[in-house]
């Protein structure tokens, strides 16, 4: 298998990933804005407390999905003589794609993963 298609790949996972964060980071807004609205009560506060904590756990994925994302986009695209970034890696039956983090796809009845190098 070409790097490229790996590439391509894991570049669509990773989109993919992001919107998916994004779509539920929304949900989390609008439901902490209803949640947040009436607060008179501990269990109330308790409660917001808990929907905003969700709230920046999903901003943090998210913000760290779209670093991850920029980082694999400016990972060169070069043929690897070691294990490196961007490196594609035959391991018995999986490919190991070095530079961003995936879970396994599969690409032409072959299993690729990607392993970020953080």
């Amino acid at each position: 298998m070409k790097k490229e298609k790996a590439r391509s790949h894991i570049s669509a996972y990773l989109e993919k990933h992001i919107k998916e964060l994004k779509i539920e980071l929304e949900d989390k807004i609008k439901s902490s804005v209803l949640q947040c609205s009436d607060v008179n009560d501990i269990d109330s506060h308790s409660h917001q407390f808990q929907v905003l904590k969700d709230e920046k756990s999903v901003g943090d994925r998210l913000n760290s999905a779209i670093k991850e994302q920029v980082y694999f986009q400016n990972t060169p695209l070069r043929k690897a003589t070691k294990v490196q970034e961007g490196a594609l890696i035959k391991i018995k039956d999986y490919l190991l794609y070095i530079g961003a983090s995936t879970p396994i796809i599969l690409i032409e009845n072959q299993s690729v993963i990607g392993i970020s190098i953080a």
